[in-house]
């Protein structure tokens, strides 16, 4: 018992986290992914914002639309990238937010912070999709470790700074 003691606030923080992950994950898989709509929604808005900026950069994007496939990303007519449901980042909010809610503190504090992480989780991802698209317009050869690794290591390092910058701004949670 004394490990527990010693460590609750940890093991109470990871029981927590843990059990919204399960929820959200049941959650997605008995209702929203059945359903697609969410899904849709998400990859058709990650898509038409990663093209807007595409564009403010002088490229001449298009995107062809699809219902739970890929959006096909094209410049100058040529196929650049398919962005599926699993790159629209919503596995990534809930992470976030679970994180978030597991750790002590204010509720107004942690619904701040839930949003604040979600929008700002939902730019570094069109980021990611708008420098993919580049790095395959000028250098297909560095596509796909770039997609597997080096935005990976990235999107994933930004929220777990996030979650950093709550405990250590907000959070009620000590690590002695």
């Amino acid at each position: 018992m004394k490990i527990y003691s010693e460590n609750k606030q940890i093991i109470h923080f990871f029981a927590k986290a843990l059990l919204m992950y399960l929820a959200w994950f049941v959650a997605y898989d008995l209702y929203l992914r059945e359903n697609g709509l969410a899904d849709s929604w998400l990859t058709n808005t990650v898509t038409d914002h990663s093209i807007s900026i595409l564009r403010l950069l002088g490229f001449d994007a298009t995107h062809t639309y699809g219902f739970n496939t890929h959006h096909q990303v094209s410049i100058e007519n040529i196929k650049m990238l398919g962005i599926s449901n699993a790159c629209n980042g919503q596995v990534l909010y809930p992470l976030f937010a679970g994180f978030v809610i597991a750790t002590p503190g204010f509720w107004k504090n942690k619904l701040v912070m839930v949003l604040i992480g979600i929008v700002s989780i939902y730019i570094v991802n069109i980021l990611r999709i708008v420098f993919l698209i580049i790095i395959r317009y000028y250098k297909p050869e560095y596509l796909a470790f770039n997609h597997k690794y080096t935005f990976v290591i990235l999107v994933y390092s930004f929220i777990f700074f996030l979650w950093i910058f709550w405990v250590n701004k907000f959070s009620r949670l000590k690590f002695d």
